[in-house]
């Protein structure tokens, strides 16, 4: 289910992590992650992932993300103002955001390892490269952030 509400918050939430605009405690008690929308949980999932949680602070200066975790951001807010349904297999949370972060374990058993085989990542949350074209493609009037 698509939940325009909760991907348009989800969306400035993201934005305003990214940008140091809001602290990681800000973002974590705004974000809609009991959304309805798939989406918006996996992509909220993905965002813990992106700074600690044992202080408060913004992601700037040395806390500030990399190039391609700024990439990663911009395709994720591009995916919740795309209209498109999440597509992707259920996962166990653990596995998916450790490769989804790099972290690869081994421990993980055969049927997982299928499973994450089938995740492009370069890709997600988008189903498809042609999905990121066509959603990049499509004028969208931003909420003020």
């Amino acid at each position: 289910m698509i939940d325009p509400t909760s991907r348009t918050e989800a969306a400035v939430l993201l934005r305003r992590l990214a940008s140091g605009r809001i602290t990681n405690d800000d973002f974590d008690a705004r974000y809609p992650r009991r959304s309805p929308d798939l989406g918006v949980v996996a992509i909220g999932e993905l965002a813990w992932t992106l700074y600690r949680d044992l202080r408060t602070y913004r992601l700037v200066g040395v806390n500030a993300l990399s190039s391609a975790d700024r990439r990663l951001v911009a395709r994720c807010v591009l995916f919740l103002h795309s209209g498109l349904p999440y597509c992707w297999p259920p996962f166990r949370k653990k596995s998916f955001l450790s490769r989804l972060r790099g972290l690869f374990s081994a421990r993980r058993n055969t049927t997982e390892n299928a499973l994450q085989a089938t995740i492009d990542f370069e890709i997600w949350p988008f189903a498809s490269a042609a999905d990121i074209t066509r959603a990049a493609h499509v004028p969208n009037v931003l909420t003020a952030v």
